[in-house]
């Protein structure tokens, strides 16, 4: 419908752009489609990226990349079920053969020209992102299923573009592949010359490294943050260095691309022989690499830096490349908890963080029309660092050792006592490693005997069987005989139905755990996690060390000495991993009950209207952000917390506003969540680079209900651009009656699209 538009023909051409309102469609056109990447630099290729979730291989969620350039992005706030996921939790069941449940890729476009625009080639490219290879079978269902959802002219051709790790599968089977009329190509057969991915400069020594190698080398500190980095393909992820030279293509959806593009990383693929020449005789060698797109040409300049310039023409410019320090606005007691968004401005920052601070300008201009907020401020963060530790020792097991835990949810008996038991029905027992992620050793059992154990016939190999009697050994050597891995830990044995075998130090016949250590060095346990359920593997955590007598001493004991770069990122991440579940564990750290009654007043107040049977998000809120010079997004996490399952008086599940959930879901776990994400590795390398005083920063919090929920009258996504004069907006608004999302309606519901512009002279035009 048009309304009072004084000339129709005016909108014509504007009425694809109002599609760039959807979030996500079932399918795209060839050869352009408006849910397409922006171009990034003349003549490139634009993608739209996609997610296929295994349970429902036939659909494919393509996603608007002008709004979403990561797969991330869009899943965890669109898509179940990784809406409300970390970005670590949504990565390990989308990028890992284990435990997967979405398969995700992209679809490229070849370059335009002309005008009007035309595709330069015919063809469209299919890729799919995981760090585990897919089997050709695999690959080629689900090229089949995108291909079918791309509405192209029959003649276009669809190919299969391998990423780095999907790159052996397809040269192994490329006959295989064009027997099921899949041809296997790569965005090289659209140029000529290199290609420019990210513009700018570096300056640093040439370090060559294989795409698979090129993490172990950053870790072990032959790859440096400063050095340039050449290699012959970039995987999904890079760390971070001063420039990417690759020898093959990429894209520029990838990652590293944007992430390049974000920090001023140099980043260009090599085509012609003598850039290539030329760059092999620069390893090792400090050289200055320059990448610039001028009228749709990627112009590489390689120049030997010690045969070109002098010193201090060399130290000029690494002093150019050095990073600012961030001016931020220190962290300053506010003399309570909470205050309204209301009352904020920005100049708050100091006492709630950016982001709560910057609400108030939101709840100031429409206060109508804009959720009511409370913010935390830093005080809570501050008395919640500030409380003492109980010092202890963490759990080492001996090269060649065994450690037996009692699976007695007795957490209290010390640190050997799981908070779960076996069952002897059978069930899941795993070990996890610090991430809380990664599976080190476990597996399933089935229904158990009595003062029965079950366990490896040699300690560390796959083979199971039941043990009676003498053969039954807690904290010893399993009976059978032969070849033993040399490395790696093992859940060993246990025994789910302990009723007269071996007795814990209380006395008590509880059920057990035994794990192995097959290496020849000791390993700290500490900070790992034990479970019974495969669905919650941080059930349980191995103590710790402490050594601070508070939590605040404790954190800076543990990153005290690191400095930019780090030498050592092995022993940093396993130190963050560490401060994060010291932060989220109960039995380690603990709201006082005056923090508590404090927090639960302040989210009680009536002023904001807290219904404690629905969610309330927690969103990090800092003051490490929103600088001229650093956003901070994607850093940090928040979280939903159920204030009725903190005043039920016990902590038995369900969650009261979540009954599908088993387990109590509470606001101080939401709390204690997002205060973890406070060292997250990229938050605190960050602060680290940029010379953040740690004192100085904290995590504050914006609280308001969770959306959508039952409440909920009507969403939308409303957006607003300056055109030229003050005058002059562009304004877009989508919006849906009730919870149904704005670009996935449920039913056959549709979202209102509305488009209103306004001239100089006070004009006005819409269009529904």
């Amino acid at each position: 419908r048009v309304d009072e538009v004084n000339d129709v023909n005016t909108w014509k051409g504007d009425v694809w752009s109002f599609t760039t309102l959807l979030v996500w469609r079932y399918n795209i056109n060839f050869p352009d489609d408006p849910l397409t990447s922006e171009v990034i630099f003349e003549g490139d290729p634009k993608w739209v990226k996609f997610t296929i979730k295994l349970d429902d291989p036939c659909t494919v969620y393509f996603q608007n990349s002008k709004l979403y350039p990561f797969h991330y992005q869009f899943a965890t706030e669109w898509l179940e079920p990784f809406i409300g996921m970390s970005v670590s939790e949504y990565y390990d069941v989308v990028l890992y053969d284990t435990n997967q449940e979405a398969s995700l890729g992209a679809v490229i476009f070849p370059p335009m020209e002309g005008e009007p625009l035309e595709p330069e080639f015919a063809e469209y490219g299919i890729q799919f992102i995981r760090y585990d290879p897919y089997t050709k079978e695999e690959i080629a269902a689900m090229f089949t299923a995108v291909k079918t959802k791309v509405i192209a002219d029959p003649c276009v051709t669809a190919f299969y573009f391998p990423t780095y790790e999907q790159q052996q599968v397809a040269e192994e089977n490329e006959a295989w592949f064009e027997a099921q009329g899949i041809p296997i190509g790569s965005i090289a057969q659209w140029y000529e010359g290199s290609i420019c991915y990210s513009e700018g400069w570096a300056i640093g020594e040439v370090k060559y490294f294989p795409g698979d190698q090129i993490q172990a080398a950053y870790i072990d500190g032959d790859l440096l943050p400063e050095d340039i980095l050449l290699t012959d393909g970039v995987p999904a992820e890079v760390p971070f260095v001063s420039g990417i030279i690759t020898l093959s293509p990429s894209t520029q959806n990838s990652h590293v691309a944007i992430l390049s593009r974000t920090y001023g990383i140099p980043f260009v693929y090599l085509a012609a022989d003598s850039d290539v020449n030329a760059v092999w005789e620069l390893e090792d060698e400090l050289t200055l690499l320059c990448v610039q797109e001028a009228s749709g040409i990627c112009n590489v300049q390689l120049i030997d830096a010690l045969a070109n310039f002098t010193q201090e023409e060399i130290d000029e410019l690494f002093a150019m490349k050095t990073v600012a320090p961030l001016e931020i606005s220190a962290m300053a007691a506010y003399g309570g908890y909470g205050a309204d968004t209301n009352d904020l401005l920005p100049e708050d920052i100091n006492h709630f963080g950016g982001k709560a601070s910057n609400y108030g300008m939101l709840r100031q201009s429409i206060p109508n029309d804009s959720p009511i907020a409370a913010a935390l401020s830093f005080d809570v963060w501050n008395d919640f660092l500030d409380q003492p530790l109980t010092p202890s020792e963490s759990v080492i097991i001996d090269p060649c050792g065994y450690l037996l835990f009692w699976a007695d949810d007795q957490t209290g008996q010390g640190a050997m006592h799981t908070n779960f038991k076996l069952s002897k029905n059978g069930e899941y027992i795993g070990l996890f490693d610090i991430d809380g992620s990664t599976l080190i050793s476990g597996g399933s059992f089935g229904e158990q005997m009595t003062d029965v154990s079950f366990g490896r016939i040699v300690d560390g190999t796959p083979y199971w069987m039941f043990f009676y009697g003498s053969s039954i050994t807690p904290n010893a050597q399993n009976p059978g005989f032969g070849s033993k891995p040399t490395e790696g830990l093992f859940v060993n044995e246990l025994m789910a139905d302990n009723d007269n075998v071996v007795a814990d130090e209380y006395g008590e016949y509880d059920d057990w755990v035994e794990i192995y250590n097959a290496g020849p060095t000791p390993v700290d346990l500490g900070g790992m996690y034990m479970t019974d359920d495969l669905e919650e593997p941080t059930k349980w955590m191995i103590s710790v060390g402490i050594t601070g007598s508070t939590l605040r001493e404790e954190i800076a004991n543990r990153l005290a000495g690191y400095t930019y770069p780090v030498s050592d990122l092995t022993a940093l991440s396993a130190d963050l991993a560490a401060i994060r579940n010291i932060i989220t564990n109960s039995s380690i750290t603990s709201f006082s009950p005056e923090m508590q009654d404090a927090i639960i007043a302040v989210l009680q107040d009536p002023n904001y209207g807290f219904d404690p049977n629905a969610n309330i998000r927690f969103r990090s809120s800092t003051n490490v952000e929103d600088a001229e010079n650093f956003t901070g997004a994607g850093l940090y996490e928040s979280y939903s917390g159920c204030l009725a399952d903190d005043l039920d008086g016990d902590g038995d599940g369900p969650c009261i506003c979540d009954p599908e959930e088993s387990n109590e879901r509470g606001v101080f776990r939401a709390i204690r969540k997002v205060f973890a994400s406070f060292y997250n590795e990229n938050a605190y390398l960050e602060r680290l680079r940029r010379d953040v005083n740690e004192a100085e920063v904290g995590m504050a919090l914006l609280v308001h209900h969770s959306f959508p929920d039952e409440f909920e009258l009507a969403n939308g996504v409303a957006t607003m651009e300056k055109k030229g004069s003050p005058e002059h907006w562009d304004i877009k608004l989508a919006t849906q009656k009730g919870a149904v999302p704005v670009t996935n309606p449920e039913e056959g519901a549709l979202p209102e699209e509305v488009s209103v512009y306004t001239e100089p002279g006070g004009g006005m035009a819409m269009m529904l």
